[in-house]
């Protein structure tokens, strides 16, 4: 009986440690096949576009239709970096649903001008969230920063997307590992 504690005990470190060493980035050059994203966005966008529920097959083989849409409440706050940039922030905070901003506790965001010189790895990335509850860190060289933002706290839930750009066409297409 003890042994078979054992055995499950490190089996499940090890799926946490395995768990905890998935990249959170979104930098110029990686890619992942990471498995898909088990939310999908059910309204919303950018300015000058609209999302969609995105309906491709989810990890857990259901589509990504309103049952998986997140509507639990969380909180984040905007750090003073961020000043000027703040609707967008809001905006990508927004994509995922169920956020509220609450200055003075919740998940810090903060803004830089120039790269992320080291995320997990990542040298030079646009975007890195350090892990739930810790800081995310964005990138203001990037074109569409709301989305980069969107990605950025997707990772709260979701790794990386397969290889290619991010839009805002689903969740899984938010969760890509490079901003075109």
């Amino acid at each position: 009986m003890r042994t078979s504690i054992r055995t499950f005990t490190g089996a499940a470190a090890l799926a946490l440690a395995l768990t905890a060493a998935t990249p959170l980035t979104a930098g110029a050059a990686e890619s992942s096949d990471a498995p898909r994203p088990s939310a999908a966005r059910a309204a919303g966008g950018s300015a000058g576009g609209t999302g969609t529920t995105g309906a491709a097959q989810l990890a857990d083989g259901t589509s990504g239709a309103a049952e998986g849409v997140r509507t639990a409440a969380w909180g984040y706050q905007i750090m003073p970096s961020c000043g000027g940039v703040e609707h967008l922030i809001r905006q990508g905070a927004n994509y995922w649903q169920g956020a509220t901003e609450t200055p003075g506790s919740g998940k810090p965001v903060e803004c830089t001008n120039g790269y992320i010189a080291d995320c997990f790895g990542t040298v030079n990335a646009v975007g890195c969230n350090y892990g739930p509850g810790r800081m995310i860190m964005l990138s203001t060289r990037v074109g569409d920063f709301a989305l980069l933002a969107a990605h950025e706290f997707g990772h709260e839930w979701h790794p990386h997307s397969a290889a290619g750009c991010m839009n805002w066409a689903s969740a899984y297409e938010v969760m890509r590992p490079t901003i075109c």
